[in-house]
C-alpha cells in the first residue's frame, strides 16, 4: 500500500507509519517520517497511534485582498502582510473580500462582495530575512552587493462579516 501524504497514521512508540485511514479531518500534509516526527507535538492521541491534523480555526475563512495580495485567512488567525499605516494596537478593516465560505456556504464576488468585510488588529511591525542581492561581470572588476528587507505587520484576524 503506497504513502498518502494527506492521510495517514503514525505511531507514537515505533515512529513508523503503521496503516492508511481514509478518515475525514485528516488534512496535514507530511512527506517523510521526519517530517511526521516533528509534528509529534500536534498531534491527537487514539490508543497507541496519533492522528495528524491540521490547526483549526473556524468553519469560515475568506479570501481577501490586502496591500494588493490575496490571503485566505480565518478568524482568530495570525497572519503578516506588507507593511500598513497603522500603530499597533489598531483596528483595521479590509472591505476587498473576494469570497467568503460559511460552512460550505461559498459566495464569490464579481470582482468583491457588497458589505462584506474582515476586521482584523494589528500586532506589530517587522522585518522580513535579509535578501542579499549581488551583481558581478566577470573581468570587468565589476561586483555590486546589496541587501534588503522587506517591512511586514503581524495581524490577528478578529472577524469576518459576510
Amino acid at each position: 500500500m503506497r504513502y498518502n501524504p494527506y492521510c495517514c497514521v503514525f505511531s507514537r512508540e515505533t515512529a513508523n507509519f503503521d496503516s492508511h485511514v481514509p478518515a475525514q479531518g485528516v488534512s496535514r500534509k507530511v512527506h517523510s517520517r521526519k517530517a511526521a516526527q516533528l509534528f509529534l507535538a500536534n498531534t491527537l492521541l487514539f490508543g497507541e497511534h496519533c492522528l495528524i491534523l491540521r490547526p483549526h480555526f473556524s468553519d469560515m475563512y475568506a479570501v481577501v485582498e490586502i496591500a494588493g495580495k490575496q490571503f485566505k485567512v480565518e478568524e482568530q488567525q495570525s497572519i503578516f502582510v506588507h507593511r500598513l499605516a497603522a500603530e499597533e494596537g489598531d483596528t483595521v478593516a479590509f472591505d476587498r473580500v473576494l469570497l467568503v465560505d460559511n460552512n460550505g456556504n461559498t459566495r464569490v464576488g464579481m470582482p468583491v462582495l457588497e458589505g462584506s468585510s474582515v476586521k482584523a488588529t494589528v500586532l506589530s511591525h517587522v522585518k522580513g530575512d535579509k535578501v542579499l542581492i549581488f551583481k558581478k561581470k566577470r573581468r570587468k572588476g565589476y561586483a555590486v552587493k546589496r541587501g534588503h528587507r522587506q517591512q511586514f505587520t503581524r495581524i490577528r484576524i478578529e472577524s469576518i462579516q459576510a
